[in-house]
């Protein structure tokens, strides 16, 4: 009988009772999207349980994020945009696998000889990447590591070094602007390419700290300029 009741709300009565924890209004929420959320995704991707799980995914975080969820426009237009966001995410994710897939397969059908060759230049790259990238300002670099390298938002950069995201994305800007005079042009093409998987075993040497608390210990020390 209650849940009846619930059917007859509208979606900015049932948002409200969902910032107060109301199951009930989430519960409406769920069955009153999740068929025609089904319908659009599905247009998209037909594997039924990768639409499932994305689906999870939206309405999990719908709950246990909802004191922080700051809806501009409507409830449809934040799932509608929610599952097209990570409809793009997971092609995106399947295109970068198939990538590395292919890329090792070439690895493996080449000569020792040239395979040997390509390590050395690609490793002299990199350490051309790092050294620039070590040049940059402490603050800036720290910023720019945490975005590029550990693939973290910018909200959450800020979080973590009690910054705006206004000056989180002008630094990652600068740094980048840097390091595009300092570099040769093919050498910043690998930089914007590859950067999030080639970079990362550099940027995390000492595997025994944990990053998101370095950064905490050292973010008071450096201003931002």
């Amino acid at each position: 009988m209650e849940d009846n009741v619930y059917s007859k709300y509208t979606d900015t009565d049932l948002i409200a009772m969902l910032y107060s924890g109301d199951h009930t209004a989430f519960r409406e929420i769920y069955q009153r999207y999740f068929p025609v959320l089904h319908i659009h995704a599905y247009k998209r991707i037909s594997d039924e349980e990768v639409i499932k799980d994305i689906l999870q995914d939206i309405f999990a975080s719908l709950w246990s994020k909802r004191e922080d969820i700051d809806l501009k426009h409507t409830l449809s237009g934040y799932l509608y945009a929610a599952v097209s966001y990570k409809i793009t995410n997971y092609y995106l994710k399947q295109k970068t696998e198939n990538r590395y897939l292919d890329s090792l397969q070439h690895y493996l059908d080449t000569p020792d000889s040239v395979r040997t060759d390509f390590y050395v230049r690609h490793k002299e790259l990199h350490q051309i990447i790092e050294s620039e990238i070590n040049a940059l300002p402490l603050a800036m670099r720290r910023i720019f590591i945490m975005s590029r390298v550990d693939l973290m938002p910018h909200k959450e950069i800020a979080s973590v070094l009690k910054l705006s995201e206004h000056t989180v994305r002008t630094q990652i800007k600068k740094a980048l602007r840097i390091l595009r005079q300092r570099l040769p042009l093919f050498t910043y093409m690998i930089l914007c390419s590859e950067i999030g998987y080639s970079l990362k075993s550099w940027s995390h040497q000492d595997t025994n700290t944990n990053q998101s608390d370095k950064y905490k210990s050292t973010a008071q020390q450096d201003s931002i300029r």
